[in-house]
């Protein structure tokens, strides 16, 4: 049987990240004749492959790509069939900085909240662990690490580290949340950094009154002590 055309299949429709491999998997079947076949893949936007009935691609760019199938056999019969490659945005993770008042009992938070630009579709994760700056871990706030998950879909996240209050004087202290081992996303910031701003009022100084008998001939010494009601962080000088 001669002059019938090829069935060719181009496979189903796909939905891709920019940089993600696309895998084609076409078929074909020829009643009309055993001879050879002439395959050409149309990738849509501007690259063509030929004779490899299952080729990849990368998509450098996003956007919906219209891609075809076409078979050629030795009789000069043709056959097409299209699919579609829809092709997103890969998301970009970010976490932001953030500052909070210490509180005096330990029962205070930092949030961090991380975002991804867009949904994404496939699952992203990323690590994270805590490192000190101004402020000390053990002492400031409770050490951290572990790992966020964005469900597909999914845009933000939050991760929780608890800070250990005083009621201390000091200066306001960071410290910083770092990501790394990212999957499925680019990232736009490996570092965030969280303020802990000092509520506690300054401590009072007092010196108490001191009596002295006052000699005719002799030169008398006073020795004040000065006090503070409560201990503080930063260091204190008396003009």
């Amino acid at each position: 049987m001669n002059n019938v055309a090829p069935t060719v299949a181009a496979g189903d429709n796909q939905i891709m990240h920019v940089g993600e491999t696309v895998a084609f998997n076409g078929h074909f079947t020829d009643p009309g004749i055993k001879g050879t076949h002439a395959i050409a893949w149309d990738f849509g936007d501007g690259n063509i492959v030929k004779n490899d009935l299952n080729p990849t691609h990368i998509y450098a760019v996003y956007g919906t790509y219209n891609v075809t199938l076409t078979v050629t056999d030795s009789d000069g019969a043709v056959a097409t069939d299209a699919m579609t490659v829809k092709v997103f945005k890969l998301p970009t993770l970010s976490v932001s900085n953030i500052s909070l008042s210490e509180g005096d009992d330990g029962n205070t938070s930092v949030v961090f909240t991380a975002s991804l630009s867009e949904p994404s579709l496939r699952t992203v994760t990323a690590n994270y662990s805590t490192t000190d700056g101004t402020a000390t871990s053990g002492k400031d706030y409770t050490i951290s690490n572990g790992t966020i998950t964005f469900a597909p879909g999914e845009t933000s996240q939050t991760i929780i580290i608890p800070i250990i209050g005083d009621r201390i004087d000091e200066d306001d202290e960071t410290f910083l949340i770092k990501l790394r081992d990212v999957t499925n996303a680019a990232i736009a910031n490996t570092r965030a950094s969280a303020t802990i701003i000092d509520n506690d009022l300054p401590p009072t100084l007092f010196i108490a009154d001191k009596i002295i008998t006052e000699e005719d001939s002799t030169t008398a010494t006073i020795t004040y002590t000065v006090n503070l009601n409560t201990a503080s962080a930063k260091p204190i000088r008396l003009i």
